[in-house]
This record gives structure tokens, sequence and C-alpha cells, in this order.
């Protein structure tokens, strides 16, 4: 990513993680890492000296993490993400965590030497990469030290300024590549626009083109993002740019509603491309492994058959010259049982003339040695040679079968080698995709349940999702509650003019539940609920209404004393984390548990609530959960980050 693409990017991740909590933190590979904040699950990618953004695809975690993963989140689970800023016009990125009143930032590199920084108060927490350069040190607490400038600013950047960075013989690209920092493809654009060739001899330039650069600059940087992946001729991805530029005419693109997501889906292919050349390295090795196996074993069925033929003739040679023999073994023995050495009896029975080879005596098996046609045989007093032919006709046989089981072993390894071959194939012409994540339905950017009657209840989370709800999905015949308290988010019932007794109890408790009061230690408080036509954004004269806040006019209906108090459960069906008023959740699933206001912090509680869900559930089912992610989902619901559970 260039400093360009940086600078259209932050806006839509501001939008979209600020005032978002840090769940966990992966490390997906040696480089890449992913953050995930809470609600929402967003899952921001960070790839140092290459990329970030967003990913909307279902990226497999480590069940293990590395080191400095683990040292990641020791710093930063729990942090509110309260910033994120492009550091002047570079490739950099900084986001800005807070946690009561503990303050960090965290740097990410996009350079060549790509890096990862955690700073606190100006000093070096922890860094993905420690090096020293000659200006600066990336060294644990050492002081930080941003990178020099790569170039002007291009957001300031003067005709004056680029009319001194010419120099004779170099094209304009190059130029503005270096006095700028840019790469090669917005350099060429900005040539473009100024009506200019990239490759023109900047010498030759005068003050007038440079300040069409200065302008075309201006122009591009205010202009409107209309985000665009850029395809070469085989439709494969070749660029993500944030609207369509010169330098790509003639080539199709497609259009995006967001940079991030032309990003992701970019970078997505190049992965997909790399996983397929390593997949490709990892078959072959495997082939070539199994391919050895292979040959090792027609190598061991080769000599074994060699075998197999020369032990039968030798047993039936045996039996050719039983006699023959006999003679030789009789002769030896009684020249041991009259008292000869071994060595005097072996010289006696090579005198005989016969085709039988004598090898010499075993003293400790009391055994003559024998060869006959290659093969060596044993003779032992009072074991006559038809034995030792049988102990040759038995050891063919066993060989035999061992031949037969490696041709079997061979014609398996054969069809696994096929199979493999033909598999991957396969996989490659199919193209290896990553799953995206599964698409939310549009009320689960809320908090959410059904209650008990069936009727969907929506409660904001924040500001932003407050002003959403109310301004976009509040329809006529909806009833909308709220918290008699300061800081309490608007509760949406969907029910077309009907609203039960059942239902409205249990919009109140949600209500109560959500707002301030739970981070007070309150245990009871008032509800009112009111039509959408009672709910208005306009202000009284001289008074502002701040993001997030409405006006009710009119007669309020109360319900009093509303208990706060919230219900958690594992759906057995779906498996699906839901949260909401008992009666409301137990109508989807026996197994939950109640929490109430209190102190315990979000990630023990969530530990705690999952370890009774677990006894409760069969185990089969509890089996199958994912633990960090069940985790992290009961944290999304928990009020103000912290409760206890419920006795009884």
């Amino acid at each position: 990513m260039s400093n360009l693409d940086l600078f259209f990017l932050i806006p839509e991740l501001r939008d979209r993680i600020v005032g978002k909590i840090i769940d966990n933190v992966y490390q997906i590979s040696e480089d890449i890492f992913i953050i995930k904040a809470r609600p929402g699950s967003v899952e921001l990618l960070l790839q140092p000296g290459r990329r970030i953004h967003i990913t909307n695809y279902a990226i497999r975690k480590p069940k293990e993490p590395p080191p400095f993963c683990k040292a990641l989140r020791k710093h930063l689970l729990d942090f509110k993400i309260s910033g994120i800023e492009q550091v002047g016009f570079e490739r950099i990125a900084r986001i800005d965590l807070s946690k009561g009143q503990e303050e960090l930032s965290l740097y990410v590199e996009l350079l060549k030497r790509g890096n990862m920084i955690l700073v606190k108060d100006g000093v070096i927490l922890l860094a993905w990469k420690y090096v020293k350069m000659k200006d600066r040190s990336i060294m644990p607490n050492a002081e930080f030290k941003l990178p020099p400038p790569s170039g002007l600013d291009l957001r300031s950047v003067s005709p004056e300024a680029l009319l001194s960075s010419r120099k004779e013989g170099v094209p304009l690209h190059r130029v503005l590549m270096k006095a700028i920092g840019i790469n090669r493809v917005y350099a060429s654009e900005l040539a473009l626009r100024a009506g200019l060739s990239p490759e023109a001899d900047c010498i030759g330039l005068d003050r007038s083109d440079f300040e069409r650069i200065a302008d075309a600059a201006a122009s591009m940087l205010s202009e409107r993002p209309n985000p665009v992946v850029v395809l070469d001729r085989s439709g494969r991805a070749l660029d993500a740019t944030p609207f369509k530029l010169k330098f790509y005419e003639g080539f199709s693109a497609k259009e995006y509603s967001s940079f991030n997501d032309a990003l992701d889906d970019f970078f997505t292919e190049s992965e997909r491309e790399r996983e397929e050349l390593l997949l490709k390295e990892a078959q072959l090795k495997q082939i070539e492994r199994m391919e050895r196996i292979l040959r090792a074993q027609r190598e061991e069925l080769e000599r074994i058959s060699n075998m197999i033929g020369p032990l039968k003739e030798a047993a039936d040679a045996i039996y050719a010259r039983i006699n023959e023999i006999e003679w030789i073994a009789y002769s030896f023995f009684s020249s041991l049982d009259e008292g000869k050495s071994a060595e005097e009896a072996l010289r006696g029975v090579r005198d005989i003339p016969s085709e039988i080879e004598v090898l010499g005596w075993d003293g400790a098996s009391k055994e003559l040695r024998l060869s006959l046609k290659g093969v060596p045989f044993s003779i032992a007093k009072g074991r006559g040679p038809g034995e030792a032919a049988d102990l040759l006709y038995k050891r063919a046989k066993e060989l035999e079968g061992r031949a037969e089981r490696l041709r079997a072993l061979i014609k398996s390894t054969e069809a696994q080698i096929a199979s493999m071959e033909k598999g991957f194939s396969r996989r490659i012409e199919g193209g290896l995709e990553l799953p995206r994540k599964a698409e939310k339905k549009w009320y689960e950017k809320f908090r959410w349940f059904h209650s008990s009657t069936g009727k969907l209840v929506l409660i904001g989370r924040d500001a932003a999702s407050n002003e959403l709800l109310i301004k976009r999905h509040l329809d006529e015949g909806d009833v909308v509650f709220h918290a008699d308290i300061p800081g309490a988010p608007f509760v949406v019932v969907k029910c077309d003019g009907d609203l039960d007794e059942a239902t409205k109890m249990e919009a109140a408790i949600a209500a109560a539940s959500y707002s301030k009061a739970w981070a007070e230690g309150l245990g009871s408080l008032d509800v009112f609920w009111v039509n959408p036509g009672q709910v208005e954004k306009r202000a009284p004269s001289g008074e502002y209404l701040k993001r997030g806040s409405f006006m009710i006019r009119g007669h309020r209906n109360y319900v009093r004393g509303v208990e706060l108090r919230l219900a958690i459960g594992i759906d057995p069906r779906t498996m699906e984390v839901l949260a909401g008023p008992r009666t409301a959740i137990e109508r989807r699933t026996p197994y939950f548990v109640e929490v109430v206001p209190g102190e315990t912090p979000s990630r023990k509680l969530a530990e705690a609530i999952l370890g009774r869900l677990i006894q409760r559930m069969p185990k089969a089912s509890a089996e199958g959960l994912k633990r960090d992610e069940v985790i992290s989902k009961i944290q999304g619901l928990l009020p103000y980050g912290k409760g206890d559970l419920a006795r009884g």
C-alpha cells in the first residue's frame, strides 16, 4: 500500500473501528496479524511493510500464538481503540488505544522495512522487529523516533519544491516518486492528470508544468472515492485504487462501495495466489516423498524376489544330495567325538570331494555351516539335512508372503500418488478460495433478541448506533423504550402496533440493564415507552442535541421498578450466543446463566459464564464450542464490560 492509499483508507477505518474494544490478537503467519474488536467482531488485518485493512474473510486462526503475539495480547486486550491516523503523509498508521488512564499507540509501518511498534509515553514497549539503524533505534525501553520523511507532503506540495527536484535525463515519474515518496502508479497518474507524459525528461519542463502537477495533486486528494479493483486481460486482480486512474485506462475494473473492501479482495486474491504456489511446493514435496517410498518398496520387492528362487533350488539340491550331506556331517561330528579340534575336523571334511562348500563351525550354536548353490544352511548334531532343507523352504515361503504384501503396498502407494496428483489438479483448477465471514442480518449491527412472543427487540450499542436505530429503522407501529436515566440506549420493539405485556416487560428490562444504571450498580430503575411520532431530533431553540440524542415529546408511559438482570445462553441448535431477559432467552434455550450488576471484569465473568453453560450442556455440544470465540461473544453482550453471576 502507498501513502496515498493510506490517506483514503484511514477515514473508513476510523468510522469502523474507533470506539471498539480489543478482544483478541492473532498471528496468522510470520508477518500477518489480526486485531479482533468488539462489538461486531471486526477484524483489523495488519501486515507490516505491506497492508492494513479490515478483512471480511474467515481467516483460520492458529491454536497457539507465537511469543510476539502473546506479548501483544498481554498489552492490548480490553483496550479501547480511541483513534487511528496516518502519520504525516507517510506509509505509517498510528492506532491510539486507551484503558482507564492508560494510553498506548501502535505504529504500523508499511515502509520497505515493515515493522509494528507499541509505544507508551514516547518509549518503546514492544516491537515486531528490533533493529538499530543510522537514523533511529528500535529497541526495548528506547525512545521512539519516527523514520525520516520519505519526501514532500503531497497535501501541501508546491511547484517550486517540485521544480527544484528536476534532474537531467531522469523521467518525470521518477522525479515525482523520489520527491514526494509515492509509487510509480500514482506518480504516473499525477503526470497524466497534468497533461504530461510520465516518461518526459523533466529537465525540459518549466514552472507552469509543475503548477499543473501541484493542481493535479490537490484535485486527486479532494476527489470523492469511487474504489475499484483493476483487472488484467485474464481477469486477475492487478491493483486496488480509491478511484479509476488514467494510468489504468483501457483496463476493466470492478467497483466497490468502500476502498477497504477493494483492498481486502485485492490482497486476498494475492494471498490466494501465494497460497496456491505454496500448496504446489508442498504437494510436490509430498509426491516426491511418496515416490521415494515407492522406489524403496520396489527395490525391496526385487531383492526378496531374487532370494526366493535360490532358496528353493538350494532346498531341492539338499534333498538331491542328502546322502552326501549326511556323510559330511557324520564325518565332522565323529571327528569331534574322537577328541579332534574343530579346525582338524573341518580340514577333514573339506578334503571330501563335493560341490558342497564347508563354511565353518559355529561353536555357540553347535552347528556346522555349509553352502549349496550359494545358499548357506546349517546342520546340527542329531539333525539331518532334511530339516535344513525344510527351513529353506519355510524361509522361501515367508519371503513369498512378504513379497505379496509388498505388491499390495506398491499398488496402494501408486494409487495414493495418482489420487494426490488428480486431487491437486482439481483443487488448483477450482481455485483456492478463502470463505467469507457469514453475512450478518441487518439488525445484528445492534444488540437484539426476540421476545418470548416472537417480536424483534433492538437495542442501541452507542451514540452512533442509537442515531442509526432511530433515524433509519424506526417505523410506524414500533414502540420506543428508554430508561429514565441519562446515558441509556434507545430500545425499539418491532411490533406493528401490537405491544403485548410480556414483550413490554422484556423490552423494559433490556432498556434498564443496558443503561448506565448497570455501571452504577443499581438494582432497579424506571423505564418509559413512547410511540415513534414522539421522538424528534429537533432541539429546543438555543440548544444542541449531540449525536445519538433525541427529544421525547408528549406523554410517557412508565414501567416502574424494572429489575436490572440479564440471561446469557447458547442455542443448542445453532450454537449462537444469546442475551436478553430470562423469559425471552429460556424460550430459545434451556442452557443459560443470569447476570446482575457487579464488579467482575468482562473476561473473567465471561469465562465463569461459559464454565456454567458447559456444565449444563450435553457433553457432545459442549465439546463443539470454540472457547475463545464464545468468550469474546459473551464479553460483547455484557453491559459496560462487567457484572456478577446471579445467585440461585
